[in-house]
């Protein structure tokens, strides 16, 4: 249902006889993704579908559209098995403008960020303004809203009965990435009911399982999810391999480590269950490097077979989403398609969605017109007015000059795992002081919805060394997090938040070093991806100005410090989280006497 309608006879006569067809590519080399074979060929087009294609190059009747492919690859169109619409920091719709011409025809999305922000709303937003569009949006439905369960506070919570309204549209392919693998594991009545409703519906379940392994993994995967895109090393999803999972090779903002991946894949017999995806990737990024076609050319740098390549990018992720008839060059197969002149660039010159030309030589045909939606308008950030007192710590009573505390701790600079560690403060007129201590920074999250909730603890090994950074993009919850040396910055950094209805902001010695507006759901901005990558650049070079000079995309360091779902302890507004505990980690240890 979620392909365009198919009219069997109507191809069946086409197939017959040719000159029925609407077009004709010829003079291709066609990339067969099932035989594993390039071959010289010509392919008829009868709608949205492809009737027959020719390797024995037969006459072509005369009156048929005819393209002609001038001796390039013909190559199926690519396919994002898994990623966030949101990261880009763009609209769907200016996200195809951005994406189509580099020849991704079909997105798997999580709308996760904007489901915890807006609940289902949010899922109906992208459901409406990824309508009518030179590509495929298909839509998994957020499995944890929130991302833990009674551990943070997001702007709604989705149950199994929450998503009976939405379950049935056409462009709803599955669960999104089950996040939640401890619920999975001790099943969890909520998460347990999410993957039933979903099975029940015949769809598939995408996972999310850093560093699971051996009994723990074999639990998750007899629990229901079937890929992971979330291993740092080879020897963890080669693991997961092994055991039946599909892998997703993933690069994104911060996870650079593709080509290493993809010099171990090449060297496996079988690779029909690895497939490629973004994940978290703004559009900077895209603009810089390419989307999935920058994937498979950074793969096949690596040493992997082009056609194998390709097939990951099409034909396997159709099959791990359950889509038959996507992803390959065969009669009853849409009409998703490329034109490259090379595997070295990996540039489509011309890309074909459902039988039409939509994109030509790095340009869309045609500009995609704009869909007003009314939760475009509303202003998502709540928060209560704020004292310089709200961003301190309050040492214990039982304390005088030094104060036991716990905090968390990045594993180096560039790593996004971190540890609870505990060490002396120093206490200045009753509160936390941090002034002596070495890559150290106050971090706080406070919740947007309106709840009042926040938690404020010390980071090690942020990044920055002076001044603030405040984002309302702050996975998965999307509160507020401001990582900052001195209350009165990070209060700077916030207001400016909220007057911007979201996005980030960093400041210096007071003053604004750079923002960037995010007013929808504070998550995303109605701008260009030209005009959008420009204010991300900005902010990178304020990050680094403040001190993180470490990573190539700095401001993805905030965004995850309330991630739930990521090793080994992170922040809510509700307090330090052991991740794996699923429990509150207390800010002071409960022995401490007044010497």
């Amino acid at each position: 249902m979620l392909l365009p309608k198919k009219d069997k006879q109507q191809l069946i006569r086409a197939a017959l006889n040719l000159s029925e067809n609407d077009t004709v590519i010829s003079n291709v080399k066609i990339v067969n993704v099932l035989s594993g074979e390039i071959m010289a060929g010509n392919v008829y087009i009868k709608g949205a579908y492809i009737s027959f294609v020719d390797y024995e190059l037969g006459p072509i009747p005369e009156g048929i559209f005819q393209i002609d492919g001038e001796s390039q690859y013909l190559t199926p169109g690519f396919i994002d098995a898994h990623m966030h619409i949101e990261s880009s920091m763009l609209t769907p719709r200016n996200f195809a403008e951005m994406v189509v011409p580099y020849g991704t025809t079909t997105v798997v999305c999580d709308p996760h960020e904007m489901a915890n922000v807006f609940g289902i709303a949010g899922i109906e937003y992208f459901l409406q303004n990824g309508e009518e569009l030179p590509m495929r949006q298909l839509i998994d439905i957020p499995s944890c809203v929130p991302s833990v369960a009674g551990l943070e506070n997001s702007g709604a919570t989705l149950y199994a009965k929450d998503i009976e309204s939405i379950i049935k549209n056409d462009r709803i392919v599955g669960l999104a990435e089950v996040m939640d693998y401890e619920g999975v594991i001790h099943s969890s009545p909520k998460i347990t009911d999410m993957i039933a409703e979903i099975e029940k519906n015949g769809k598939y379940i995408q996972g999310h399982a850093p560093k699971l392994t051996q009994n723990k993994l074999a639990a998750y995967l007899i629990g229901g999810p079937i890929s992971d895109h979330e291993s740092s090393r080879v020897e963890e999803w080669l693991e997961k391999y092994r055991q039946g999972m599909h892998i997703d090779l993933r690069d994104s903002n911060t996870n650079k480590n593709l080509e290493i991946f993809a010099a171990k894949v090449s060297q496996l017999k079988y690779k029909d269950r690895f497939s490629f995806c973004t994940d978290d990737r703004r559009c900077n990024v895209t603009l810089k490097e390419g989307h999935i076609n920058a994937l498979v050319r950074k793969t096949i740098r690596a040493g992997m077979d082009p056609i194998d390549a390709i097939r990951m990018a099409s034909y396997n992720a159709a099959n791990e989403m359950n889509i038959p008839y996507l992803g390959a060059i065969a009669p009853g197969y849409v009409a998703d398609l490329l034109l490259l002149d090379s595997f070295e660039s990996m540039k489509p010159s011309l890309v074909i969605f459902e039988g039409q030309v939509v994109a030509e030589n790095g340009g869309l045909k045609r500009k995609i017109p704009p869909k007003k939606c009314s939760l475009e308008e509303i202003n998502s950030i709540n928060l209560p007015s704020l004292k310089r007192e709200d961003l301190m710590i309050k040492a214990p009573d039982s304390v005088e000059d030094t104060a036991a505390m716990n905090f968390i701790e990045y594993e180096s600079f560039t790593s996004s795992f971190t540890k609870v560690q505990q060490d002396t403060f120093r206490v200045k007129n009753g509160f936390i002081d941090i002034s002596d201590k070495a890559d150290t920074m106050f971090v706080a999250v406070l919740n947007r919805y309106g709840l009042r909730t926040k938690s404020v603890t010390v980071v090690k090994k942020f990044g920055i060394h002076h001044g603030a950074v405040a984002s309302s993009i702050s996975h998965d919850s999307h509160n507020i997090t401001v990582v900052y040396d001195t209350p009165e910055n990070g209060l700077t950094a916030i207001e400016r938040l909220v007057k911007q209805k979201g996005g980030m902001a960093a400041v210096e010695n007071g003053e604004i070093l750079s923002a960037l507006p995010l007013p929808v759901g504070g998550l995303m901005s109605l701008d260009s991806a030209e005009k959008v990558a420009a204010q991300v650049e900005d902010m990178s070079r304020a990050n680094k100005k403040l001190g993180n000079i470490y990573l190539e995309n700095p401001i993805s360091r905030i965004t995850i410090l309330a991630l739930l779902v990521s090793p080994d302890v992170k922040l809510s507004d509700l307090g330090m989280v052991d991740v794996e505990r699923q429990e509150i980690i207390p800010l002071f240890p409960t022995d401490q006497r007044r010497e």
